[in-house]
């Protein structure tokens, strides 16, 4: 005689190696990347403190996404569907016939509803998390494109579907052809992202990776993470981006105290950023850590390289050591354009 195997029974196996997995998962993102004592001490000195991975991963995340007041949620929202309508709105159109239809659309409609759920955690609403809206965004719209097909035409309602899909797939070419005719990678790059210091990220970590050693740290005075990546350096603090120094919470002086200590042992370079977007600060929350960095770079550092941006996104490299033939060419040229990004080098001794 065969008897039923309860349902949690089946399911327990699973549960355990799914739980397994993620105890794996979380305790490899934990381990340093680079196998040098070192390393090993600072990851064991902080993860002892608290700080990893639980204030990187999860406690300073859940501080921002409490930041913005609910009041401001239906605000931050509106104005980032106009962002976005230009260019979305066939898709939404789509995606309401497929909803309004009701056959075969409940899954979905309730993936989409979880996924609006993440992109609405901290009411920031930020263009990037969107993301997590794209796969059931697409399954409706097709959906709702099949609807609309048979609607349209008893006979041939697939082919109009697909003709329906293609002009609305096609349509965000059309609103954005400026981006995507772009002459060149670093002018969509402008298109997409203004002055934020992107494209000159790659020229400006090639200069410091041919000044330095693999040794060497660099402390960036703001949030570019990427000029780190592409010169193939250390950061000289643990904030690989300087966010959650200036975004006005209750924990930020102590972030700030932390990183003043951390320079008590002088990197070989500092990479001043001249683009308010690379700090968004809460009023007067530089002060006195700026006041600190800047009073190190001037007492200790000579400053031998800038990036002057023109006016038509084009930027250059622009040497400003004491030997450089025309240096006085050069700080005009600084003077007339946009200056993105310094480099200071310690001077030896200091």
């Amino acid at each position: 005689m065969s008897t039923a195997v309860p349902a949690w029974r089946r399911a327990l196996p699973l549960a355990l190696v799914a739980a397994f997995s993620l105890i794996v998962r979380a305790a490899l993102v934990s381990i340093p990347l680079e196998r040098d004592e070192g390393s090993y001490a600072y990851m064991a000195q902080h993860w002892l403190a608290g700080e990893l991975p639980y204030d990187g991963v999860v406690g300073y995340n859940v501080a921002y996404s409490s930041r913005v007041s609910l009041r401001s949620y239906g605000e931050k929202l509106w104005r980032r569907l106009q962002d976005l309508g230009p260019s979305q709105w066939p898709l939404w159109i789509a995606s309401a016939g497929a909803l309004a239809s009701r056959r075969g659309a409940l899954p979905c409609a309730w993936w989409w509803m979880a996924a609006f759920v993440g992109v609405s955690v901290g009411g920031y609403f930020r263009p990037h998390y969107f993301i997590l809206l794209m796969p059931p965004t697409a399954l409706l719209a097709a959906h709702g494109f099949a609807v609309l097909g048979r609607l349209v035409a008893r006979r041939r309602p697939g082919a109009v579907a697909a003709l329906l899909m293609g002009a609305a797939v096609s349509w965000p070419l059309v609103a954005h052809r400026t981006y995507y005719l772009a002459p060149s990678p670093d002018a969509a790059c402008r298109q997409m992202y203004g002055f934020n210091p992107f494209p000159e990220s790659v020229a400006l970590a090639r200069l410091l990776r041919d000044r330095s050693t693999p040794d060497d740290r660099i402390f960036i005075f703001g949030s570019e993470p990427q000029i780190l990546f592409y010169a193939g350096r250390r950061s000289a603090s643990r904030y690989v981006f300087l966010y959650p120094l200036f975004t006005g919470g209750s924990d930020a002086p102590a972030r700030q105290r932390e990183v003043t200590e951390e320079l008590r042992q002088p990197p070989r370079f500092v990479v001043l950023v001249h683009v308010a977007a690379s700090f968004i600060a809460a009023p007067r929350a530089l002060g006195d850590f700026e006041h600190d960095v800047m009073t190190m770079v001037h007492a200790s550092y000579r400053q031998f390289a800038a990036v002057s941006v023109r006016r038509d996104g084009s930027y250059r490299i622009v040497d400003l050591t004491a030997d450089a033939a025309g240096s006085e060419a050069a700080h005009a040229e600084l003077a007339k354009n946009m200056t993105t990004l310094e480099v200071w080098e310690r001077i030896a001794g200091r």
